[in-house]
């Protein structure tokens, strides 16, 4: 991956021997240009943040095959990027937050900080473009890294493994050259050490800052990211919560539109409804109950049933004579029992919603159900 390349012996001997510090890790994965206007970029190769909500998988999926297919097309992640440049007139170094569209092969700078050598200071930003819009190759040299963690998590696995941890073939293989746990003014040092170590390092054209300014000024870029960090990780938290939300909110409305199948359209508008809301359309049920009255068993804590009922009689044709002798008009008692079943579950789980319902009619007195719902009276 790497334009220019060092023997993983040499990168060892200019580090010190160190080996993988599977913490906070960077190293230099893409180097471009020609001296004295080379450009080298560092990875932290292992700090990969998952911007992804996966909202979207969860309301359109219909099954788990494809809502994993559908986290795939919508994979985005965040990884920091830190370019350093040989040349006079470029910045010193660009410190950028970089997310990534695996799927649409896509990439922009949400967040950046240049630090020129005149001790000027910019915040470039880049909107979604695809890789290869760019002007350079290493957006999709990042984006391989940022998209494929498990590929890197496993070989920096194999580095820690590895005696002493100082086998970075692994690594080496994925063009990832590492240099350690240095913060940003350590990166820029270890870049001039072993990638530009044959060039010139520019100095500052007004100025040159001192040690302690420089940390200074390098410590306060790092806070900055390290809160948005932190911010970007309480979101992350809500996201997911809600994620979990609409999955149970999903596998609770599956269930209700299986028994909808079942049944026929007139209480459709029934089913999903909370026990307020029944109420509101229907009135006040004639009874209420923890057990299913029909069998007398108890049932899970978060289930309850309403019954509505209804009894009305059918003149009939012709009479009877009583045993004085009167003659009684003839009818036909008809009744419908609705018994619903409300049970706690999904997104709202402080409520009772109706999610099935049975009937129970003598002389075909379900048939129409008009008394029970006031808008159809």
């Amino acid at each position: 991956m790497l334009k220019k390349r060092f023997s993983i012996i040499f990168l060892i001997t200019l580090l010190g021997n160190a080996s993988v510090c599977l913490a906070n890790p960077r190293g230099i994965i893409y180097s471009e240009g020609k001296k004295p206007s080379r450009t080298v970029y560092v990875a932290e190769f292992l700090n990969i943040y998952d911007r992804s909500s996966g909202l979207g998988a969860a309301v359109n999926a219909q099954s788990d095959a494809e809502f994993e297919q559908l986290l795939r097309q919508q994979k985005q992640v965040e990884m920091r990027v830190i370019a350093v440049y040989e040349g006079k007139t470029a910045p010193e170094s660009t410190d950028m937050t970089v997310e990534f569209q695996c799927h649409q092969k896509q990439y922009r700078i949400t967040m950046s900080h240049a630090m020129l050598r005149d001790g000027s200071e910019k915040f470039p930003t880049q909107n979604w473009q695809l890789y290869t819009a760019a002007k350079s190759a290493w957006p999709m040299a990042a984006a391989e890294i940022a998209c494929e963690q498990e590929r890197v998590r496993k070989a920096s696995n194999q580095v820690a493994a590895s005696s002493g941890g100082q086998d970075f073939r692994a690594l080496d293989k994925l063009g990832i050259f590492y240099i350690g746990e240095p913060d940003r003014l350590e990166t820029v040092d270890k870049v001039w050490q072993t990638m530009l170590s044959d060039g010139n390092r520019p100095k500052y054209a007004d100025r040159t800052l001192n040690e302690k300014e420089a940390k200074a000024y390098h410590d306060k870029i790092d806070a900055s990211l390290a809160q948005a960090k932190e911010d970007l990780a309480k979101r992350t938290a809500m996201a997911q919560g809600e994620l979990g939300n609409m999955q149970e909110e999903k596998k609770f409305k599956a269930e209700i539109a299986k028994n909808t199948h079942k049944h026929g359209k007139q209480l459709k508008w029934l089913l999903g409804l909370t026990e307020s809301e029944i109420i509101r359309q229907a009135d006040s049920p004639n009874g209420a109950f923890e057990a299913a009255p029909s069998t007398g068993k108890s049932n899970a804590p978060n289930a309850r049933y309403l019954t509505y009922f209804n009894q009305y009689a059918i003149d009939g044709v012709g009479y009877t004579v009583n045993n004085n002798g009167e003659h009684i008009g003839t009818n036909t008692i008809v009744t419908c029992e609705i018994q619903i079943e409300l049970r706690q579950g999904g997104a709202k789980k402080a409520e009772f919603r109706a999610v099935d319902y049975r009937l129970f009619a003598e002389n075909g007195g379900c048939r129409d159900l008009s008394w029970f719902n006031k808008s159809a009276r």
